[in-house]
């Protein structure tokens, strides 16, 4: 199960649902005050005993730490935006004004996960010419493009592909010039009434399908 830290309310139900996923919910004071700090390791140590490992919490909720020493944080972004991998690779190609019929789009990783799969066998059908900086599974796939789909696909260094108009980053994988990476940096807005810490949350839970997902907006943080 997964945690709700929530401001008090007149309600405090100790279960709360959102979109058919059950989270345990806790309750604490707005501010920063000496009592805030209590309620926040009192909060914490509920959740702990229920099992509770990522929660969702107030923006700038300012006692993140007591939850954090029981091992309970927020939940990564990463897997989302690596699900919506699809639609933020069209959103990017939109933003730069790159028609993907006439694009080369790289994607990159150490191996062929099932979600950079995935991304490619959605987009391999729309992009002109796909790259694959891929070590570990990347000739199979290119291989495997072309026959099934026709697709225009190649596997090998970046230093031996022409530079593509994106590359995609799965990992960490280092790669030349600018690049999507998939991770924590990345700031997206979806068209959802939800934060990104919720749909993470929905979709780990199996309650949201990615492919459902519209970018708004998409731009890199500062690292």
């Amino acid at each position: 199960m997964f945690g709700l830290v929530s401001y008090r309310a007149a309600e405090t139900p100790p279960l709360r649902v959102i979109d058919g996923v059950r989270f345990r919910a806790v309750y604490v004071p707005e501010g920063a005050s000496l009592c805030a700090g209590f309620a926040a390791r009192a909060a914490a140590a509920a959740l702990r005993r229920d099992g509770v490992s990522l929660a969702l919490f107030p923006s700038d909720y300012p006692f993140a730490a007591p939850f954090a020493r029981r091992g309970i944080v927020p939940p990564p972004l990463s897997p989302l935006y690596r699900a919506a991998a699809p639609a933020l690779v069209r959103r990017y190609l939109a933003l730069c004004g790159v028609d993907p019929r006439a694009a080369t789009v790289a994607f990159a990783a150490a191996r062929v996960t099932p979600e950079l799969r995935r991304c490619v066998l959605a987009l391999c059908r729309e992009i002109r010419y796909i790259a694959l900086y891929v070590p570990d599974g990347g000739d199979a796939l290119a291989r495997s493009l072309w026959r099934e789909f026709g697709a225009a696909a190649r596997s090998g260094a970046p230093d031996a592909i022409p530079r593509p108009d994106l590359t995609v980053v799965f990992d960490d994988t280092p790669v030349p010039g600018e690049a999507l990476r998939l991770d924590e940096a990345l700031a997206v807005t979806f068209d959802s009434p939800h934060p990104n810490a919720t749909l993470a949350l929905l979709h780990r839970a199996g309650a949201l399908d990615a492919d459902s997902l519209n970018v708004k907006t998409l731009t890199r943080k500062p690292v």
